[in-house]
């Protein structure tokens, strides 16, 4: 993961996501001030979990399973979006923000 600072154009490499809180203390950035970016496998880590957050395993299973039509393509395009923005050559954080289910 990459953090850079908006206004001065610095960048850092900041490790694994779990770091960024540190890592944007250590720097006196806020969130919105930083540009946070991820290499292939660490988007696709993200990726997973933010779906994890809205659909949890079981939660997935249970849609397939049973759940409307609706509910099962409202979810596959929810995780569609998420992988599209796993699979950029370059993804930023707060544009997966954007997706919601």
């Amino acid at each position: 993961m990459h953090v850079k600072n908006k206004a001065t154009g610095e960048a850092f490499f900041a490790g694994q996501f779990d770091m960024l809180g540190a890592v944007l203390e250590k720097l006196n950035l806020e969130l919105p001030e930083a540009e946070i970016t991820f290499d292939s496998h660490e988007a696709a880590q993200y990726a997973g979990i933010f779906i994890e957050r809205f659909y949890p395993m079981y939660k997935q299973i249970n849609i397939l399973r049973g759940d409307s039509k609706e509910e099962r393509e409202r979810m596959n395009r929810f995780i569609d979006a998420c992988r599209e923005w796993a699979n950029q050559e370059n993804p930023m954080l707060n544009e997966l923000s954007r997706n919601t289910p």
